[in-house]
């Protein structure tokens, strides 16, 4: 499970690949960025979670909690916030248009 977390979060970080600059001025992109970094941190603790041993030492405490919310708060709230950041601002820019 490994191969493709890192496939997946080296899919997302190379589409940025020579418009890392885009990152300062956007106001949607800098929220994507997170949530791609909240992917890989939170699918990497769930591969390393699911080996036998570290599922031993694990389970019962907070990693599993941290790893449920960190996927669920992180990639998803960032995701979210980044669209409607993105349709909220695309709805002012038609609005202003047809003015």
């Amino acid at each position: 499970m490994l191969i493709p977390v890192v496939a997946g979060t080296a899919n997302f970080l190379l589409t940025f690949n020579g418009a890392w600059y885009q990152l300062k001025t956007s106001y949607t992109l800098p929220f994507y960025f997170m949530g791609i970094i909240f992917y890989f941190t939170g699918s990497f603790q769930g591969t390393v979670e699911a080996f036998r041993y570290t599922n031993l030492l694990w389970h019962f405490t907070d990693f599993t909690v941290a790893h449920s919310h960190l996927t669920m708060y992180g990639i998803i709230t960032f995701m979210l916030w980044g669209f409607f950041t993105h349709w909220f601002l695309g709805l002012q820019e038609k609005n202003l248009q047809n003015f």
